[in-house]
């Protein structure tokens, strides 16, 4: 139990910071370039990918839950 509990800590981590990292690298091609709208599109890319990352880790909690709702034994 506490296995699983960890890797999937270790997945969440992963994936926040695959967000952040290529947030940040996204920040960085923005004040490099000019044109308005190759701006725009960058950031609604990360957006949209910082948005997957969310729902991904969101599943992943509630996948989480139901597996330990499900393997604990009832009284």
């Amino acid at each position: 139990m506490a296995k699983r509990t960890i890797w999937f800590a270790i997945g969440a981590a992963a994936g926040a910071s695959a967000g952040i990292y290529s947030k940040i690298k996204v920040d960085k091609k923005i004040q490099g370039s000019t044109p308005l709208r190759v701006s725009k599109d960058i950031v609604v890319s990360s957006t949209k990918l910082l948005n997957d990352a969310k729902r991904a880790i969101e599943e992943g909690f509630r996948e989480m839950k139901r597996e330990l709702d499900r393997s604990q034994p009832l009284n």
